[in-house]
């Protein structure tokens, strides 16, 4: 089958549909009659129609056949999503969502690597060149997109307060819109948990007591101490700690924020000791050569079975692990507290969905609907699956993890869940100053207290993140038998 041969029935079947030959409603020729008149294979006719139905065109109804859809009733909605999506699998997921409902047609824009982080500038370039309402499916700038009025409050959408109960607490947030009014403009599908990974395989031939975990910053310190010993008499390509693409200090907005307390702490209440306990605490690690510094990577490089320790680890590395290691068995628990005076907290990221009319008001609900649907998809556990991330609503992550048990452990660790910074210029701020000290540790010109005051600015600015004003409603999170 050459790709002409489909295409050429496809289009025609489209003539007929766009000239008002074939009406809505009207049914199509059976597939064998169409191999008679077009005289080619079965398969060629299939894949035409294929085509057509993820199109919106047709409806294949079981039993009956395929039927020519309402194209005016449909209303064309765009998707932009950011690169980090993989585009073949997402491409399927909302090909069957167009196929399954009458009421809109989703357009999938997948952003290219110079737009992957979709700032606002980049996403003003996409709607001038299209006419229609966007969904738009990111992780960040959505505090940058509220200000700019290019996404609208979705406050007084019909199941905007449902949704909100269906999702963990700390990835709830609102933003100030150009009135400064806090609204809510993001709904969250899916989450990016951090935790804290260890492995096993590496920890047991090294004898260290997988059964007491570090608890906190001298535990994590001492198990290296102890796995270094060990490498330099067996095996030196091996390293104690993994640390992703220079992010030393600034790992979820710094290691210290996560464990001793919150982003709505202001710069002037931050404890000075506190950040010379995680200065010290990672010139520990690289000055006695426990941790390596190492790009970002697919897989990631903990994969590979060389590192003992991830201070980072995202919700990928289990479905890294199974494609790529499957026999490393690893053990991931929250991000170890600073001190035992210290509390456990593992950073976590959403990636949500933001209306922009695109100066189509009218259209704001069929967009809603579109959402819910996406929301509402069985399939939506598996899509999280394939892209190394988990569902924002927890009926779906148990679903989950009935499917793949190795996430339970970013399950158990929701209550130590704490969301990152949204705005562009906090997380630029981030990583500036991530860069700054990295370079500067590795270069071994390294002051503390310059560094201190480095992370004091960071947390200034930092701490200019609108916090989320919605009234926080517990929510039992029950573990899946």
């Amino acid at each position: 089958m050459t790709k002409s041969v489909y295409r050429q029935i496809y289009k025609e079947i489209l003539g007929d549909v766009t000239a008002g030959r074939l009406s809505p409603g009207a049914k199509l020729s059976s597939e064998r009659n169409l191999c008679e008149k077009h005289k080619v294979s079965i398969t060629s006719v299939r894949k035409a129609l294929e085509l057509l139905c993820n199109e919106g065109i047709i409806e294949k109804r079981h039993g009956s056949g395929n039927y020519i859809k309402d194209l005016k009733s449909q209303k064309e909605i765009g998707l932009l999503v950011g690169s980090l999506f993989h585009k073949r699998v997402f491409s399927r997921f909302i090909e069957n969502i167009n196929s399954c409902q009458d009421g809109f047609k989703i357009k999938l824009f997948v952003a290219n690597a110079k737009m992957e982080r979709l700032d606002s500038f980049a996403i003003k370039q996409i709607l001038a060149k299209n006419n229609m309402p966007f969904l738009i499916l990111t992780d960040r700038n959505f505090s940058d997109m509220a200000k700019q009025e290019i996404i609208t409050p979705l406050d007084k959408l019909s199941f905007t307060a449902k949704f909100l109960d269906c999702i963990p607490d700390p990835i709830r947030s609102s933003f100030r819109g150009s009135d400064g009014v806090e609204r809510i403009f993001k709904l969250p599908v899916f989450m990016c948990p951090t935790v804290f990974a260890i492995n096993e395989n590496l920890a047991k031939k090294a004898g260290l007591p997988l059964e007491e975990p570090p608890q906190i910053w001298s535990d994590v310190l001492s198990w290296c101490k102890t796995f270094t010993k060990w490498r330099d008499k067996n095996d030196k390509t091996l390293f104690a700690a993994h640390l992703e693409g220079g992010k030393i200090f600034t790992t979820n907005l710094s290691y210290y924020l996560m464990a001793s307390g919150n982003f709505s702490s202001s710069c002037d209440e931050v404890d000075a000791e506190g950040m010379k306990e995680l200065v010290c605490f990672f010139s520990e690690l690289y000055e006695n050569g426990y941790a390596r510094n190492g790009e970002a990577s697919s897989p990631d490089a903990f994969v590979s079975g060389k590192y003992l320790l991830n201070l980072s680890a995202r919700s990928w590395i289990p479905t890294e692990m199974d494609k790529y290691n499957p026999s490393m068995k690893c053990m991931l628990l929250p991000m170890p507290a600073a001190n035992k005076m210290g509390s456990s907290k593992s950073a976590v990221g959403s990636i949500g969905f933001g209306i922009a009319p695109n100066g189509k008001m009218d259209n704001i609900e069929v967009c809603a609907k579109a959402m819910e649907t996406i929301f509402s998809s069985k399939a939506l556990p598996e899509l999280a699956y394939k892209m190394g991330i988990v569902p924002a609503n927890l009926a779906h992550f148990r679903d989950m993890i009935k499917l793949h048990p190795e996430f339970q452990p970013f399950y158990d660790t929701l209550p130590c869940y704490c969301q990152e910074p949204d705005s562009e210029k906090n997380t630029r701020i981030v990583h500036e100053t991530d860069y700054c000290l990295s370079r500067k540790l590795m270069l071994n010109d390294f002051d503390t207290d310059e560094a201190v005051d480095r992370i004091r600015q960071m947390i200034s600015h930092a701490c200019q993140f609108e916090k989320s004003s919605l009234t926080n409603i517990k929510i039992k999170h029950e573990v899946p038998a």
